[in-house]
């Protein structure tokens, strides 16, 4: 049974989210990026948080995801959390690199 939330709605049509919440998702590819950037540049902070600035909640990351691949698949969203897992993204915003961004990363999954 397939557990990754994108390749478990690109397989069905109709999605039940059991916990809505903010949640931080983060492209593979800027991972590479901020690594190279620390491995070849001085670090400037000892630890940084791999996230975005711009917060969304599951369900508007999975509708987005939906809107992007054209999908005809529902969602229904079972319960809310106030349980957040976000972190703070101004240490890597700071850092100013050419991050390619959630948006990006949701179109170009495959």
């Amino acid at each position: 049974m397939e557990t990754r939330i994108f390749p478990k709605i690109l397989n069905s049509t109709d999605f039940n989210l059991f916990n809505d919440r903010y949640f931080d998702f983060f492209y593979i590819e800027d991972l590479f990026l901020v690594t190279e950037f620390y491995l070849h540049i001085k670090p400037v902070f000892k630890d940084i948080n791999l996230v975005y600035n711009e917060k969304f909640k599951i369900s508007e990351v999975i509708n987005k995801f939906i809107n992007y691949k054209n999908l005809n698949c529902k969602m229904k969203i079972q319960s809310t959390s106030d349980l957040h897992y976000t972190g703070n993204g101004s240490k890597l915003s700071s850092l100013a690199l050419p991050l390619l961004g959630l948006e990006y990363g949701l179109k170009n999954y495959s």
